[in-house]
């Protein structure tokens, strides 16, 4: 883990326990200097710090916190709030699989196409352990 990102795991995990305690993307670039500046002035990099920072946070088994996040910010959930962010993770991966399965078999149908979806998800599932 890189400095930047290992300051920014401790920092909301010492900081930000609750929801009521959560920090703002902006307020952690400003804090972390996720800011890139232009000729028109000062840009904060909020979706840089979520794609290069936070989701690799999420995705890291070897950190003990899970980062949980809302319109307020980042933050350490509570037991009820990081399982009300598990199933809603579940509910939309769940509903992105009945696309895919039904676009599949349209697919398949009209010979735009030959897909394995019962083994893609076989190797996905595969993929956890």
């Amino acid at each position: 883990m890189n400095n930047k990102k290992e300051m920014i795991y401790n920092y909301i995990v010492t900081n930000c326990i609750g929801e009521e305690n959560a920090i703002s993307a902006k307020s952690l670039c400003i804090k972390f200097d996720f800011i890139t500046y232009t000729d028109y002035g000062m840009a904060i990099n909020d979706r840089a710090l979520r794609k290069y920072v936070i989701n690799p946070l999420r995705k890291d088994k070897s950190l003990d916190m899970v980062i949980n996040s809302s319109r307020n910010g980042y933050f350490v959930g509570t037991k009820e709030e990081t399982m009300k962010a598990v199933n809603k993770l579940f509910s939309e991966a769940f509903e992105l699989l009945r696309v895919a399965r039904t676009m599949v078999k349209k697919a398949d149908l009209n010979n735009q196409g030959e897909f394995n979806f019962e083994n893609n998800v076989t190797n996905f599932i595969k993929s956890l352990t």
